[in-house]
């Protein structure tokens, strides 16, 4: 799995485990304890075996239930990503890019977290949308901003050259290319 959840600074058992999970197991040491963590042997015999074969020694068994969730987090994460990957490619392929492309992105994953009832994945596409929006709008202001002080500088410019008729020949030109270039 390539995502990089943070993990407690602090090396406790659990930590140590996840970081195991996360950087050194193979898929088949995880499918492994995956089918540990959800067979029928209990969970006292389970914190044993991760004790002896791994030397991870956790105390209590709401750990290994709290490493499950962690695990089916990681899982769906994964899905998540993958099920984006195969968005972004068909959107691509029906020939969306940029602003577009973007937002069907954003709309997909929306729509697939309502229908999942993943409320946090919801959170997350709405919160990205957001935040592009926000930039968006900020790039619009600024655009407008020094539109704005432009035309009061051409403005400005206009009523010192209004007797210079070479001038004002390139003044008019100027303003012409402006206008092309922010219509």
């Amino acid at each position: 799995m390539s995502n990089q959840q943070k993990l407690s600074p602090l090396e406790t058992e659990i930590t140590r485990l996840k970081r195991l999970w996360r950087d050194s197991f193979t898929e088949a040491e995880r499918d492994y304890w995956r089918e540990q963590l959800f067979s029928s042997r209990t969970l006292a015999d389970l914190r044993r075996e991760l004790r002896e074969k791994l030397n991870i020694n956790l105390q209590h068994d709401v750990q290994l239930l709290r490493f499950r969730k962690y695990d089916a987090r990681l899982i769906a994460l994964e899905e998540e990503n993958q099920k984006s990957a195969a968005d972004q490619a068909e959107l691509e392929a029906q020939g969306l890019t940029g602003e577009k492309l973007r937002h069907a992105l954003i709309e997909r994953m929306k729509a697939r977290a309502y229908n999942e009832g993943d409320f946090k994945l919801a959170l997350k596409a709405i919160t990205a949308d957001v935040k592009v929006e926000t930039l968006q709008l900020g790039r619009e202001k600024f655009n407008l901003a020094s539109h704005t002080k432009i035309e009061a500088g051409l403005d400005a410019l206009a009523v010192h050259i209004k007797n210079n008729p070479a001038a004002r020949a390139a003044y008019d030109a100027f303003r012409n290319i402006i206008k092309q270039a922010t219509a």
